[in-house]
């Protein structure tokens, strides 16, 4: 006897089946599509506060340059009374800290490189008055007197007491007496092998520190071959050297052993300018020079 076996399942039941795998397929996909636009929302939120915050360190940075430079003008305006910018006590000096102005504030300071006499002297002298001796070799080494090519050696320099800032134990007797007000300068020796008349890297020999950064040099090659050379700064490795230096398309070569020195015919100082905007911060310095 044949019985005869019919599906319990429909038309309608495989319809009913279909409706209901398509509703999970639904559901996972419009979890996808949420999770991928919740991720594009957070990026895109990240890439506002991103876009932001660059463009107000932008507008920082140049507002904190712009401040900078507003501190070096006040350094100007604030030497310009000055006879003489070489008897200042210290070196570097500050000439205002933390300034206001605009949106930031400003610290401007100021570095020479000479100092004066602050008391006349005799061509025998071994003590030197001076008023300031920072930043010169404190255990020794050879000034500047005047313009006048004349060198002359140190023990040390002292401060306090009665005679107040002055070099001691001053060797090699000059040819005259000099007054109160006469500029001291600090001295370099030119190193081997000298340099040629292109040569823009200037190497020399002793404690750099009170020339400028950025400055003036003048290297001493009587009677006639004295050279003054703007240079861009100064490098300590692999040898100490003046660089950047600008010759003029005049330059001569000079022997090793000659003197170096500051500027010698104007007063010239460094200022620089410090300005804070904010997170932001520019430093520029800027070479400038008393007007005759």
């Amino acid at each position: 006897m044949w019985t005869k076996i019919t599906s319990s399942r429909s038309p309608r039941g495989f319809a009913d089946a279909m409706i209901i795998n398509s509703k999970g397929t639904s559901i996972i996909i419009a979890i996808f599509i949420i999770v991928v636009m919740a991720f594009m929302g957070v990026m895109f939120v990240s890439l506002i506060n991103t876009s932001t915050f660059s463009s107000v360190n932008n507008l920082q940075s140049m507002q904190a340059l712009y401040v900078a430079e507003g501190g070096i003008e006040y350094g100007k305006a604030a030497l310009a009374p000055y006879s003489s910018w070489y008897n200042f006590p210290n070196d570097p000096f500050s000439l205002a800290t933390n300034q206001a102005l605009g949106n930031g504030s400003f610290t401007t300071t100021i570095n020479v490189p000479a100092t004066t006499a602050n008391k006349s002297f005799g061509k025998g002298a071994n003590v030197i008055r001076v008023f300031s001796v920072d930043l010169f070799p404190p255990g020794g080494g050879s000034i500047g007197i005047g313009g006048s090519g004349d060198i002359r050696t140190y023990t040390n320099t002292a401060t306090g007491g009665a005679l107040g800032n002055r070099f001691e134990g001053v060797s090699n007797p000059g040819p005259s007496a000099y007054a109160a007000g006469t500029y001291i300068y600090p001295v370099l020796t030119l190193a081997a092998p000298g340099i040629t008349a292109t040569d823009t890297t200037i190497p020399f020999a002793g404690n750099s520190s009170k020339f400028l950064q950025k400055g003036t040099i003048t290297i001493a090659d009587p009677p006639t071959n004295d050279e003054e050379i703007a240079c861009a700064g100064i490098q300590t490795i692999p040898t100490p050297a003046f660089i950047g230096c600008d010759r003029g398309g005049t330059g001569v070569a000079h022997a090793a052993g000659l003197n170096i020195l500051p500027v010698l015919t104007r007063q010239e100082v460094l200022i620089q300018g410090d300005g804070v905007v904010g997170n932001a911060r520019r430093v520029i310095a800027d070479v400038t020079d008393q007007p005759l």
